[in-house]
This record gives structure tokens, C-alpha cells and sequence, in this order.
């Protein structure tokens, strides 16, 4: 196990379980360690405080997933996946819709690993040498936790350039995506491009605040600004607003926008797309 050791003093985030440590914190490094292989960290004084991923191109030199001194393994990271995935399933709050984030990075203790489920298609974001080196184990441990028929990886090209790793968008098992996959989400239905599309697809992040927007449109005029593909315009629409406009930049993304609005069977007159 290589160690990294930290400059004098500069062991407090660490020793508060934040999980990053900033190349300005390293005093050295003792050996030779490979982008994205277990490191320990330990303080000036050579007390061990935690275990996490090398990423020598990077700012952030060590991305932790593990406090104290025992040294955990790959395993820590499927068993992981298949915890933040069956969180997913549990949960109340992500019922009657089939397009969830099942893993969230920091959040579910696993740092450069971004995977969200549209149907049966999980889409994958590494954006961190420790998971590029894990992709086969990452892609592993989605597929069984998940019965998905497919997965999919999406490039992060500024991660990537930071982290000094090669983007890919690539299949991680089963066919490849190809046209728009459709999803439902409390009633409304959207078409996800997962090859093509923002982040993973679509931002699953503002689910909630859809629900809001459906809750407050009935009977207003609504005007959906920087609207992707209109996720809020049709949340609007099915609350019955009186008229709904969709303005964005990207002119396949209004295209998209309107396509959902007739997929929802919402009435033309009502919606206007602008770019």
C-alpha cells in the first residue's frame, strides 16, 4: 500500500471524513502508485486516517472511500453499488416512475461513479481515475444489482481532462442505445436521448421540483426558460396551464420539447416552442 502523507496541520478535513484531499495538503509520497490505485493517507506524524483512490494528474489528489486503518479492497466498491441501488428500490419517494439516479457519487460514498436508470438502461458517468480503473467491476456490480438489459457510458470530458484519463462513451454490456428511450415520471412521459443528451440524458435531480411546478400551473401562463427539453413545460401543461412557452438555446432540444408535449397528448394551442 503506498502512502500519502500529509503536510503538518493539514489533517483536519480528513480527520472530519471530508473525502477529498488537495494536492497543496501532500507532503509526499512514498513509492510509486498508478492512477486510480488504493492509497493510504496518513498524517505528518504517520498515523493512518484513511484509504481512497490516487489521482496523481488531478487537484485532488485521493478521493477516500474508507476512515480509520483498515485497508478495504474493490469489494468495498460493488457492495456499494448494490447498497445505493437497493436504497433506490426502497424508497417511497421514487415510486411510479422508471427513471432514477441510482448511484450519486460522494453522496453514496463512491466518488467519481454517476449512474442513473431509464427503463431497462443504466447510463454511467466515471469522472475519476480510481473508477476509470474499475469500469469492468463498476459495470459488474450495475448490472447485477439492476437486471438492466443494458449499460451505457457517457463521457465526461472535462473530468476526464482533469484527471488525465481518456473520455469513452461506450457500451458497458448489452446493445447500444438507439433511438430515445421513453420514461414516465408521476404520469408525465418524456423521451430520454442517452446518447446525445445532457449529462446522462435527462435531469433526473429536478424531479421534485417538476412535481412542484404541476402542482402550482393549473390555469397561469408559464414560461420555461433554459428548458433542455421542456421537463417543467409539460409538468406545467398537465396541471392545466392556460398557455405554456418553452425558450432554449438548442434547437433540437425545443424539437424534443414539442415532441413531448404531443406525447403527452397536450392540446397544440397551448404550448409555444421559441429558441
Amino acid at each position: 500500500m503506498i502512502d500519502v502523507v500529509l503536510l503538518p496541520g493539514r489533517d483536519r478535513s480528513v480527520r472530519r471524513r471530508h473525502p477529498w484531499v488537495l494536492s497543496g495538503a501532500v507532503a509526499r509520497v512514498e513509492g510509486e502508485a498508478a492512477p486510480g490505485a488504493w492509497v493510504r493517507v496518513c498524517s505528518a506524524e504517520g498515523e493512518a486516517l484513511g484509504f481512497g483512490h490516487w489521482s496523481p494528474a488531478s487537484q485532488i489528489r485521493v478521493r477516500l472511500l474508507g476512515f480509520g486503518k483498515d485497508a478495504p479492497d474493490d469489494g468495498l466498491v460493488a457492495d456499494r453499488i448494490a447498497q445505493a441501488v437497493a436504497r433506490r428500490v426502497a424508497d417511497p419517494l421514487l415510486a411510479d416512475t422508471d427513471a432514477v439516479r441510482l448511484v450519486n457519487g460522494e453522496g453514496d460514498g463512491l466518488p467519481g461513479l454517476v449512474a442513473d436508470r431509464y427503463g431497462e438502461l443504466v447510463v454511467v458517468r466515471l469522472s475519476t481515475a480510481g473508477m476509470d480503473a474499475r469500469r469492468a467491476l463498476v459495470a459488474d456490480a450495475l448490472r447485477e444489482a439492476t437486471g438492466a438489459a443494458a449499460g451505457f457510458e457517457r463521457p465526461d470530458a472535462a473530468a476526464a481532462r482533469r484527471e488525465g484519463m481518456a473520455a469513452q462513451q461506450a457500451p458497458l454490456w448489452g446493445d447500444p442505445p438507439g433511438a430515445p428511450l421513453g420514461i414516465h415520471e408521476r404520469g408525465r412521459r418524456y423521451l430520454v436521448d442517452a446518447t446525445g443528451g445532457q449529462k446522462t440524458g435527462f435531469y433526473l435531480d429536478q424531479r421534485d421540483a417538476r412535481d412542484l411546478v404541476q402542482r402550482l400551473a393549473s390555469g397561469r401562463r408559464v414560461l420555461d426558460l433554459f428548458a433542455y427539453t421542456g421537463g417543467f413545460s409539460i409538468a406545467a401543461g398537465r396541471a392545466g396551464a392556460r398557455h405554456v412557452t418553452t425558450v432554449d438555446l438548442a434547437r433540437p432540444a425545443v424539437a424534443a420539447a414539442c415532441d413531448h408535449w404531443a406525447l403527452n397528448g397536450l392540446d397544440p394551442a397551448a404550448h409555444e416552442g421559441v429558441t
